[in-house]
């Protein structure tokens, strides 16, 4: 039996004075990551506006704290996939696009600006597909991203 580990974090606000309160740790991010199992996930709340692919200042933090996990040495020989994820509202076809966007503005940030090496990281869109609150698509926290163990990264 596969365990997964799974971690949610709602978006309640991006004012900067909530900022801090909603950003998960570098720790608990290794914690959940480093479990040695080949499937460990773990989703974080990298937020987006509405309809758009530009990370916010909390997004920002939230990789921060992704980035500095993915330097510590129980995973930095590990890769990981970023997936997005939007909510329903538009059309499906631009939601799958969009959910791409968000995962390569993720990865883009963390390689450009934290250094996470590129072959570390791989990105995957799932659009609408995979609601984190199937009672309300439209909900904000289906704007998102997981970050998911691929197996072994090699330099």
């Amino acid at each position: 039996m596969n365990l997964r580990v799974t971690l949610l974090l709602l978006a309640l606000s991006i004012s900067s004075a909530n900022v801090s309160a909603q950003v998960t740790s570098a720790d608990e991010i290794v914690r959940a990551l480093g479990t040695r199992r080949f499937d460990a996930s773990i989703v974080l709340t990298v937020h987006f506006e509405h309809d758009s692919d530009e990370l916010t200042p909390q997004a920002q933090a939230q990789l921060n704290e992704l980035g500095e996990a993915l330097k510590s040495p129980r995973l930095r020989s590990r890769r990981f996939e970023l997936a997005g994820h939007t909510d329903s509202t538009g059309d499906a076809a631009y939601n799958l696009e969009l959910s791409l966007r968000r995962a390569a503005a993720a990865k883009r940030y963390l390689v450009e600006r934290l250094g996470i090496p590129e072959g570390q990281i791989e990105t995957t869109g799932y659009g609408e597909e995979r609601p984190l609150n199937p009672d309300d698509p439209e909900a904000p926290e289906n704007r998102r991203v997981e970050v998911r163990d691929v197996g072994r990264y090699e330099e």
